[in-house]
């Protein structure tokens, strides 16, 4: 991914009291670190729960970090850091169990035909293929675009 494989440190990491770590999230919303997938749900939600923009000025090639204690996580994503794995009732789900409302009037789609829903980090997440399928069902060419019957409902799906 981007030059380096999975997990693997920049050039130039120092030594510090906060020890740094570096992961890599890929289409599917696999974690990985040190070439390894990490899949174990209790982590996968702590993890992701705080996920945030990394502003530490430091490692801009991650423009992710998950803060821990003494641990500064940092995350870069094939696309986005949140890859939304599937619709229950009215929420999706990322990381292990984590929850978002979905809001069928907020996807978006990019050049490239993938799927996005508002995220709480990195604007918008990517809804994984499989769920794109399973929304592609009820997708169909509208004036100017794209539209989601969802609910009884037309919801146009607007360029990201």
């Amino acid at each position: 991914m981007r030059g380096l494989r999975p997990g693997s440190r920049p050039s130039g990491s120092d030594v510090s009291p906060v020890r740094d770590y570096f992961y890599d999230v890929d289409l599917g919303g696999r974690l990985f670190h040190d070439g390894g997938e990490l899949c174990d749900p209790r982590f996968l939600d702590f993890f992701f729960k705080r996920l945030r923009a990394n502003d530490s000025g430091r490692f801009p090639a991650y423009p992710f970090l998950s803060p821990c204690a003494g641990e500064r996580n940092f995350v870069r994503a094939q696309d986005r850091p949140i890859v939304f794995q599937k619709l229950c009732g009215d929420d999706l789900v990322y990381a292990a169990s984590l929850q978002q409302r979905f809001d069928a009037a907020e996807l978006r789609v990019s050049g490239a035909g993938r799927l996005y829903h508002p995220a709480s980090v990195g604007g918008f997440g990517l809804l994984h293929s499989r769920l794109a399928l399973m929304l592609g069902e009820s997708i169909r060419e509208g004036e100017g675009g794209y539209v989601l019957r969802w609910q009884d409902q037309d919801c146009p799906i607007r360029p990201l």
